[in-house]
């Protein structure tokens, strides 16, 4: 039961950890959005939709899930 509870929170810290970190990026990467959501330490730059950024996004995206 005790071994249970404590799998159970080394999962639940991991996910909360994954989540911060993936909102961190999320802000980070749609600037435009974090600005509509109040957020302004990148109200000075614009979103990027090139094809690099794109694949660089996917890679991002797929790091998360790992």
């Amino acid at each position: 039961m005790f071994e249970k509870q404590v799998l159970s929170r080394q999962f639940a810290d991991s996910l909360e950890k994954v989540g911060t970190e993936f909102w961190a990026w999320r802000m980070s990467n749609s600037r435009e959005f974090s600005t509509s959501l109040g957020q302004y330490k990148y109200n000075d730059l614009l979103d990027s939709y090139s094809y690099q950024k794109l694949v660089e996004n996917k890679v991002a995206l797929f790091s998360f899930t790992m």
